[in-house]
């Protein structure tokens, strides 16, 4: 499939070139960035190749996702031949997004934990809707009133939460 010859001449002219051309930090960036890129290409890949199979066409998805790969790379190694600028812009990029992804996602398995609680606004929440279903109220706005108190939270609070509550049958 590869020609291993080939692959090893040009592992090695790359190489060559990296030593005689780049500061150390050039080449850590380098291969930051092509960690980066890789990784996102992993997800891509494993994005199309479910897609695919969920339509039935996995030997055509395959061969897609295979043409786009290598695409892709190639596109990076003219990237690389051009010169840093664009590689190391496209690593920082690429980098600020899985950051910022991760980011997001601590954030909101912490506001998730948080809200979570007991005796929590979420568990506060339930627990007037609660009482709102269980009928023995004739207006959110009393049933606000009433509750709010037991439950600790303000008046206006309470309201909110029974806003867009269907009436209980």
């Amino acid at each position: 499939m590869f020609d291993k010859e080939r692959l090893d001449e040009q592992i090695q002219f790359l190489t060559e070139w990296a030593r005689r051309n780049m500061t150390f930090e050039q080449a850590t960036c380098l291969f930051a960035v092509h960690k980066v890129m890789f990784d996102e290409f992993n997800v891509m890949f494993e994005q199309l190749s479910k897609e695919h199979q969920e339509a039935g066409a996995m030997l055509a998805a395959t061969a897609s996702s295979d043409l786009k790969a290598a695409e892709m790379l190639m596109d990076l190694a003219l990237a690389l031949k051009a010169g840093l600028p664009d590689l190391a812009r496209q690593a920082s990029t690429a980098a600020a997004r899985a950051y910022k992804r991760q980011a997001s996602k601590r954030a909101k398995n912490a506001a998730e934990h948080r809200y979570s609680r007991p005796g929590s606004a979420r568990e506060k929440t339930e627990a007037i809707r609660r009482a709102w279903a269980s009928g023995k109220f004739s207006s959110r706005d009393r049933c606000a009133e009433e509750e709010c108190a037991a439950l600790g939270m303000s008046f206006s609070t309470a309201r909110k939460a029974l806003r867009n509550i269907p009436k209980p049958s």
